[in-house]
């Protein structure tokens, strides 16, 4: 079990759901052969995460550590509900958007919390 140390705020140690999409394609017609089933993707996911830690680094990159939080972040995902994944999201676009100095203040929010007490 993750336990946050000083490296992570327990508030940002949120995570997100690996999203993929799936394209299908194929031939139709008069007896033709169906198509090649598409790849699924990674979404933007990963790279919401990057970009959540390093801000976080970028904030006070001496008590934080930008591959523990990556690492940690995406390790709690699969243990959080869709709801929860999407406070996470809205917590880690707040976060991008404020400076360093307000983002815990401007992007507290009780729901966050709630999320992460049922994963940590």
């Amino acid at each position: 079990m993750f336990i946050p140390k000083r490296i992570i705020p327990s508030l940002t140690a949120g995570a997100i759901s690996l999203a993929g999409c799936a394209n299908v394609s194929g031939d139709g017609g008069g007896g033709g052969d169906g198509g090649d089933g598409g790849t699924g993707g990674v979404g933007g996911i990963q790279e919401d995460i990057r970009a959540f830690c390093m801000k976080i680094v970028d904030c006070d990159p001496i008590n934080y550590s930008y591959d523990y939080c990556v690492t940690n972040i995406s390790a709690l995902e699969p243990n959080l509900s869709a709801q929860c994944r999407a406070v996470v999201l809205s917590y880690f676009a707040c976060v991008e958007e404020r400076p360093c100095q307000t983002f815990r203040i401007d992007c507290y929010s009780p729901e966050l919390n709630l999320c992460l007490s049922t994963v940590l």
